[in-house]
């Protein structure tokens, strides 16, 4: 048996030009309708890439709005030993004794909502004390 040759690599590894494709011949109207399609499916794919975006751009505001509240909720109901609507009462209190009288947690006694040491003039333990 004659040993096997290896080819030779300068054989092999030949570099042929590609070819250059044109819209002529008989097939001319089949490429052209494969180039087409091709061209809308590009097309199709990077469309729904751009809309895929924007969505995604709008959507992170939403959900970042949407996390805030809830870690603001969170912060709410467990930092205070009074129910939600109580505790945003008292925070809206904190302005002024008048918002506290108006939204009815006023005069408030020391560790009950609605007291607030700056509005405890007398440092008696009541804030916001009726006016006389």
């Amino acid at each position: 048996m004659p040993p096997t040759r290896l080819p030779d690599m300068k054989e092999s590894s030949k570099v042929v030009p590609h070819k250059r494709r044109t819209l002529e011949g008989p097939d001319a109207e089949g490429d052209l309708a494969r180039l087409q399609r091709r061209f809308r499916s590009v097309s199709r794919r990077y469309e729904r890439a751009m809309v895929l975006r924007r969505f995604y751009r709008a959507a992170r505001w939403w959900v970042l709005i949407t996390a805030g509240i809830a870690i603001l909720y969170w912060g709410l109901t467990r930092a205070t030993q009074w129910p939600l609507v109580t505790s945003l009462k008292h925070l809206a209190a904190s302005s002024t004794c008048t918002v506290a009288r108006t939204i009815g947690i006023a005069p408030a006694a020391e560790g009950q909502p609605g007291y607030w040491r700056h509005h405890d003039g007398d440092r008696n333990g009541i804030a916001c004390e009726p006016l006389e």
